[in-house]
């Protein structure tokens, strides 16, 4: 099965600096909103919507109120991001759940990743009483983390949270912080599942869509993915194979597409 879902990439085009010792904070403010897509993550998939799907927009996914926090004094923790993350319609249920793709990255050139500690964030403030303190999961890789709802939930989330930067794999200076950006998309979790391949429609059989093989390379029914194994691709029974009434997109017509090769079967 797949989910559709719309992310907003909202990022802070001014910043304000509230001290030039680094044992102070920095504070950004938001104004300039863009669009992104992110790849697959984990066990997330996004889709970017078009602007006239409405039933598909974004649930307003904000990011605001930015502070890079470097007191091991008050905080006692290592160099910290504070910010307001909240949006609309989130859930948890049986099936899936959505979930905030966050990172963050430095104000320097080349607006590189700022890595993510494993351990050590917080919830400093929940403004939704009726909804669960949300789940940080952070990336194995430290390039950002996913926010989600810790039990069954469905409603709005609203919190002020703390997440701590990785201190030992990276070099982080007062050039880096000033002008650090943190960014949100929204995702959705698929679950494991059967689906189809292919189309029934005629025409689109004859520009290469993708059906189920017969003996000699006909068509004979859409394709079935059942598992993460090996897809034949051949003129062969019960193969994947494809053909095109223009020889320029009939490619090589040969397989397999291996195991290592995702198909989409499994969660993520």
């Amino acid at each position: 099965m797949g989910l559709h879902t719309s992310a907003k990439n909202i990022s802070k085009s001014s910043t304000h600096i509230s001290s030039l010792y680094p044992d102070q904070y920095i504070e950004l403010t938001y104004s300039k909103l863009s669009t992104f897509l992110w790849g697959r993550v984990q066990i997330f998939t996004l889709v970017l919507c078009t602007a006239f799907s409405l039933s598909l927009l974004a649930t307003d996914v904000t990011i605001e109120n930015i502070r890079v926090v470097n007191r091991d004094d008050v905080l006692q923790t290592p160099i910290s991001v504070i910010f307001d993350l909240k949006w609309e319609n989130a859930w948890n249920n049986a099936k899936n759940h959505d979930a905030i793709w966050v990172f963050v990255k430095f104000g320097t050139a080349y607006d590189n990743h700022a890595k993510l500690n494993s351990t050590g964030h917080k919830v400093l403030q929940n403004r939704i009483s009726s909804a669960p303190n949300p789940i940080i999961e952070v990336d194995k890789n430290g390039i950002g983390c996913l926010i989600y709802p810790s039990t069954t939930y469905r409603g709005n989330q609203n919190f002020k949270l703390q997440i701590v930067l990785d201190t030992t794999s990276q070099k982080i200076n007062y050039s880096k912080l000033n002008g650090l950006s943190v960014h949100a998309i929204e995702m959705v979790y698929i679950p494991k599942g059967d689906f189809t391949l292919g189309s029934p429609d005629a025409a689109a059989i004859k520009r290469a869509s993708l059906y189920q093989s017969d003996s000699e390379g006909n068509p004979n029914g859409l394709i079935t993915i059942s598992s993460e194994a090996a897809i034949a691709v051949e003129a062969k029974e019960g193969a994947m194979y494809y053909w095109s009434e223009e020889t320029l997109y009939n490619g090589d017509q040969k397989g397999p597409i291996p195991a290592e090769f995702p198909k989409g079967h499994d969660a993520f």
